[in-house]
């Protein structure tokens, strides 16, 4: 039985993009702020993100025709730095003959490489996403040993510059509650103001408020009895950490757009491995931090 590879770069070189872009924008966070339109792409290396903070003075008008201008326009600047980082692995094709093969053959199926680069890529992109979400929240520079979480400094440790608390209560419910209203009203009264908690403790406040006697509909995606949203993200498990805070104040940057960022499947005629690689650059940011609470329950 032959193996025959040869139609693997044009495919994957086809759908390159499709995994990258995959490997990236599936993990938890990603899709969040995606769609909070947090995300910056194309950046290489250190960019500056501009904000601007407007006092207003209201001014009776009609004493006088005078103008009396007051108010300031204050600008300034955070900083967003972009990792690159790369996935690489090398498969062998002689066992994938006798493993693979079989596989799909016993399902009376036609073996295609089609198939069989789509089920590497897609799986490859999809546990790089994973490793990405752990990364972006609890990223440290100062772990070491063999781990995926010293790339960068994660939202966590950049959040040094916000409000801690420990919010009290009587069971979980109450401890996220408290942490609502410890927020500024000016802060969770806006839009985009988020409750982000890791999917542990999300569903131990699930059980809590399940535990609880109430007697009408509750929605499980606000907290009980406030108009706060949850963003139930992965990368803050085991950490028992929940931060409140506006979207706005969490950016993450990419590339995509160099040709460098990429997602490759080659096959070396010299050392006969089919080499699968991932090349993307990643990091992330918490501004405005004085919009952010970061509690520990």
């Amino acid at each position: 039985m032959s193996f025959n590879i040869s139609s693997l770069p044009n495919y994957v070189d086809q759908n390159s993009r499709k995994f990258l872009v995959e490997s990236i924008y599936e993990a938890d966070t990603a899709k969040l702020l995606k769609d909070a339109g947090t995300i910056m792409v194309g950046i290489k290396g250190t960019t500056a993100i501009q904000q601007l903070h407007n006092d207003i003075v209201l001014q009776d008008a009609s004493a006088s025709c005078e103008r009396n201008p007051q108010g300031a326009t204050t600008f300034s600047q955070s900083f967003i730095t972009v990792k690159p980082l790369k996935d690489e692995t090398n498969f062998c094709q002689k066992p994938l003959e006798n493993k693979w093969m079989s596989q799909f053959l016993s399902k009376g199926q036609e073996y295609t490489q089609l198939l069989f680069a789509n089920d590497i890529m897609t799986d490859r992109a999809n546990k790089i996403a994973e490793a990405n979400e752990f990364l972006i929240w609890q990223g440290n520079v100062s772990i070491t040993g063999t781990t995926n979480l010293n790339q960068f400094n994660g939202y966590l440790i950049q959040m040094s510059g916000s409000t801690a608390t420990t919010p009290t209560g009587a069971t979980l419910v109450e401890k996220i509650q408290n942490l609502y209203l410890s927020v500024p009203a000016k802060v969770r009264t806006q839009s985009d103001f988020r409750i982000v908690i890791g999917a542990d403790v999300y569903a131990e406040y699930i059980v809590a408020l399940s535990n609880k006697n109430i007697f009408r509909p509750v929605d499980d995606v606000s907290v009980y009895g406030t108009p706060a949203k949850f963003a139930v993200v992965n990368g803050l498990v085991g950490t028992r950490k929940v931060v409140a805070t506006r979207l706005r104040s969490l950016v993450l940057g990419t590339d995509l757009l160099g040709e460098e960022d990429k997602a490759s499947m080659n096959y070396s005629i010299e050392t006969k491995n089919i080499y699968v690689d991932f090349y993307y650059a990643l990091g992330v940011a918490a501004i405005y931090q004085s919009e952010i609470t970061l509690g520990t329950v």
